[in-house]
């Protein structure tokens, strides 16, 4: 098991190793190699010298074109990558109940009544998440807890319990209020001094 692994492989490792489940045999008797070898004859056949001689000349042609493309495309601002208001952080935090905190043992309620300094404080570290494309490493971290299902008391379903302020980094990321609708001023922005 790793940080990767879904939740219904690690069910399935846990009851294998617990003896709840007898392991599965392999259905090659040399899956690796097997599988190495697919993979070696899939890219053999999707290999640019499979094409036809005028599809390879037009690929060579058009290359430095699509390098540059992806360039440009890469090193562009978006219209989107703006920082996060003050505004959009106190609306995320409005509806969230107290739910079990994480490691850092820092609820909901907590991070709503911080106060300003710690919510300037918050919104920099989101803020310097979000445009750098990186995670503080705490944020990824989370207690796993297996509780009883309801009505099988010898099944368990898991509970991952993360802290509150990366979940809270999360909702603005997937649900941020549209740019045009933000009307961000510098009187909105909290910027790291």
């Amino acid at each position: 098991m790793d940080p990767h692994t879904n939740l219904s492989n690690m069910w399935k490792q846990i009851k294998t190793i617990s003896g709840q489940k007898p392991a599965k045999q392999a259905s090659h008797p040399e899956p690796i190699t097997e599988a190495n070898r697919l993979i070696n004859s899939f890219a053999d056949r999707c290999d640019s010298v499979q094409l036809p001689p005028a599809t390879q000349r037009k690929q060579r042609k058009l290359r430095p074109e699509r390098r540059e493309n992806i360039s440009h495309a890469c090193n562009a601002v978006a219209p989107t990558d703006v920082p996060f208001p003050t505004k959009e952080l106190r609306d995320t935090l409005k509806p969230q109940k107290d739910t079990a905190a994480g490691a850092d043992k820092i609820s909901y309620s907590m991070i709503r009544e911080s106060g300003d300094e710690a919510y300037e404080e918050l919104l920099y570290i989101i803020n310097q998440s979000y445009t750098s494309s990186r995670l503080p490493q705490a944020w990824k971290n989370a207690i796993f807890m297996p509780i009883h299902k309801p009505k099988e008391q010898k099944k368990f379903r898991p509970i991952f319990l993360l802290i509150c302020l990366g979940k809270t980094a999360e909702k603005n990321y997937s649900h941020p209020t549209p740019v045009a609708s933000r009307q961000v001023t510098p009187q909105h922005l909290c910027l790291h001094q």
